[in-house]
């Protein structure tokens, strides 16, 4: 029979090793981090950052997220991280630039650019900051019912997108007249040819046709016409579209939260994904001044589920 004294030290002993293993796995899950790198410190990126250090805080309390600007990283060692989320195009060039050992999710960009960005990027993934294109024909049909045809109208850094909501706008059964120019000049002759062929206008992210200068005529001549105008961010609501479709910098956090979650609990990162969360906003005043007939938020969007739970 062993003698106390000896049971009770090697139950101290035992509880000392698990003790002293608790420990080591702790430290172990502490030194998953994430580092997070802004294009800028703009409204947008922060509310994005905010957003997504408290998702992911959340949903796994060891992860520790750092915050930084490409301007702090030019010419200094790229911090350790065990993954790395680029938000905007400044900083997915300056992370790209780089060799990492870790995955990388590149997010608020256009679809355009961060296709031909992330090819060149191993163990990466994005999220686009555009909708699906049956999204944005779903948006159209379901606040505008009356509208058969949409114009659209594109210069060279929105074919791509152009020729997707084609297609996709076939396979609705709904009519689409896309209009083409090379350059700011001939935006006056296209918008005529647009408006003459078209119900609606759906504006894609395309900076060659829509940007400050242009954005401003753009609409004048919408408006002029009695022709709507759908945007893709909440600045075409501002700037006098009728209705538009977009995710919200706090909504693409979220949603990246959830990507990296997956990843560091050893999920494979790949290939690009469209936002799952989206806002509606609309124009009551141009609405009116247009005498458009339109419902609120959550008409429009009950209208667009029904309508994906049919097709």
């Amino acid at each position: 029979m062993a003698c106390p004294s000896i049971q009770s030290f090697s139950r101290l002993c035992w509880q000392v090793c698990l003790i002293l293993t608790l420990l080591v796995a702790s430290q172990v899950c502490a030194a998953k981090t994430v580092l997070l790198v802004l294009s800028q410190e703009t409204p947008v990126y922060l509310a994005y950052a905010q957003a997504f250090r408290l998702d992911l805080a959340q949903r796994d309390k060891t992860v520790t997220i750092s915050v930084t600007r490409t301007d702090k990283l030019q010419d200094q060692p790229l911090p350790a991280a065990e993954m790395f989320v680029a938000v905007g195009n400044d900083a997915a060039e300056m992370l790209r630039q780089r060799e990492l050992h870790s995955p990388l999710l590149i997010t608020m960009m256009p679809r355009e650019s961060l296709e031909l960005l992330l090819p060149m990027q191993a163990h990466a993934s994005g999220l686009y900051v555009d909708q699906p294109p049956s999204r944005y024909l779903s948006l159209v049909r379901a606040a505008l019912p009356a509208a058969r045809r949409i114009g659209i109208l594109t210069g060279p850094d929105g074919r791509a997108t152009a020729h997707s909501l084609l297609r996709t706008a076939r396979q609705m059964h709904l009519g689409v007249h896309v209009e083409t120019i090379s350059s700011g000049n001939a935006l006056h002759s296209a918008l005529q040819h647009i408006f003459a062929r078209s119900d609606v206008l759906l504006a894609i992210p395309d900076a060659t046709i829509f940007n400050r200068q242009t954005i401003p005529r753009i609409m004048m001549e919408a408006y002029r016409h009695n022709i709507p105008v759908v945007g893709f961010s909440p600045a075409y609501i501002g700037a006098g579209a009728l209705v538009a479709l977009y995710s919200t910098p706090e909504q693409l956090a979220l949603q990246s939260a959830d990507i990296c979650h997956r990843v560091l609990s050893g999920s494979s990162i790949s290939g690009l994904n469209f936002p799952m969360q989206y806002t509606i906003g609309v124009n009551g005043h141009i609405a009116q001044s247009m005498n458009q007939a339109m419902d609120d938020e959550t008409v429009i969007r009950a209208r667009m589920t029904r309508q994906e739970r049919q097709q």
